[in-house]
């Protein structure tokens, strides 16, 4: 056996491992709490004032409430998120939770009981109102 073949190959995957962890590859992205929510948003969307933030269970997802009817829906792609503002956002209740459609070809799903599901879409439905309300005047 070559020592130095082995020892080089040993270097290679250890360098490829590191480079692994700096890219953040393998990390399933989460979402720990609404603050987090907030944050993303604000972070994602110019000019985006949240007000408040409503996260499924898992962390899967999350939907946050902006000042003037605005709505930002968060979702987990790998390690990074994807923040999009929607307007009129049209939603499903049912045992698994709330899906929301944003217009994004993976709609979000965030895992929530269904009293809650249904209390989260009649919010989207009012925030919707207002900014229908809004367009007008």
């Amino acid at each position: 056996m070559n020592w130095a073949l082995a020892a080089g190959s040993l270097v290679a995957v250890l360098m490829l491992a590191g480079i692994a962890w700096a890219l953040r590859l393998g990390e399933s992205g989460r979402i720990a709490d609404a603050a987090q929510a907030i944050r993303l948003a604000e972070e994602g969307l110019a000019g985006f004032e949240a007000s408040d933030a409503v996260v499924c269970a898992d962390g899967g997802g999350a939907v946050v409430f902006g000042s003037h009817g605005t709505v930002a829906l968060i979702r987990p792609s790998g390690a990074r998120f994807i923040v999009r503002e929607v307007r009129r956002p049209q939603w499903q209740a049912s045992d698994a939770g709330l899906r929301i459609e944003s217009g994004d070809p993976i709609p979000v799903l965030l895992t929530l009981n269904p009293a809650d599901a249904q209390g989260v879409g009649q919010r989207l439905d009012a925030v919707a109102d207002i900014g229908v309300n809004m367009d007008r005047g």
